[in-house]
């Protein structure tokens, strides 16, 4: 059976989506893989971009529309319900012993085959830890003795389901205040010993203090978290030309917005020289 890669989206992320892929194609061999999309309000024409694009490519993608039991869950910033289908993997995708879950907002920058041969034997979950093991948010010290982050999940889907994870999150958030709605309620659900511990490598925030994007060098995946998105006109992302670099190789590529996001950034810069003369 081929690995199997899950992501869940909106119409919000659909480029992102598709940017990510293609990083993801460029960084591995498409024909071990397939792609399962947990999805809901994205338009059909959005569908059929998807749908073409994959073909483009070679790569397996099976699309479920998920009934959104999660509207009325308090979520947040720049959140929305979407974030609590990964809650669902293990029963979506029942025919697969494991997956792994990654946000959208993300680009391969190195190969990841290697985290499905990681054995999670009695784990729940194989994650990254959120910084240093240690740095738990303040709201959640009560609830958990280590914090990990839910944009990349390595699941083992019978494990997840025998500890009855989802019911548990599902308790969190009916009962609990929370930040970082998905995030904290899979902290409070997974108990310690649980978590097969990812190197950092596999999962790098750009919104880090002290991040450079010079030392990327052994990094596999880097996330764009945040509100500041490359993607964004006129975003000055620190990693924006690499993230251009890749969207420019996808067939939604968009000249047009390159040329107003350059002279919008270029009349900032003479404004700027104005302001200072």
């Amino acid at each position: 059976m081929k690995n199997l890669l899950v992501f869940s989206i909106d119409d919000n992320y659909v480029e992102p989506f598709i940017v990510a892929i293609k990083s993801f194609s460029l960084k591995h061999d498409v024909n071990k893989y397939t792609v399962g999309l947990l999805y809901n309000r994205i338009s059909r024409k959005n569908i059929e971009k998807i749908e073409i694009f994959f073909g483009s490519i070679g790569l397996e993608v099976e699309l479920i529309k998920i009934k959104d039991i999660f509207i009325n869950f308090k979520t947040g910033y720049h959140f929305n319900s979407v974030i609590f289908y990964r809650l669902l993997i293990p029963e979506v995708f029942h025919h697969h012993e494991k997956s792994i879950y990654i946000d959208s907002d993300m680009i391969f920058l190195g190969n990841i085959d290697l985290l499905f041969e990681i054995d999670l034997k009695d784990y729940v979950i194989g994650a990254v830890s959120r910084g240093d093991k240690f740095d738990i948010p303040l709201h959640m010290k009560h609830v958990t003795n280590t914090y990990f982050a839910s944009s990349l999940l390595l699941i083992n889907h019978n494990n997840f389901k025998y500890k009855q994870i989802y019911k548990k999150c599902i308790y969190f958030l009916k009962n609990f205040n929370y930040e970082m709605p998905d995030q904290d309620a899979l902290n409070y659900a997974i108990a310690d010993e649980y978590i097969y511990w990812i190197a950092s490598n596999f999962g790098v925030l750009t919104h880090q203090e002290g991040f450079d994007k010079k030392k990327l060098d052994g990094v596999n995946i880097l996330q764009f978290s945040g509100k500041q998105k490359p993607w964004q006109y006129g975003n000055e992302h620190p990693c924006r030309e690499m993230y251009l670099e890749i969207w420019s190789k996808t067939p939604l590529y968009n000249r047009r917005f390159i040329f107003k996001d350059y002279t919008f950034r270029k009349l900032k810069a003479i404004k700027k020289r104005i302001y200072n003369a």
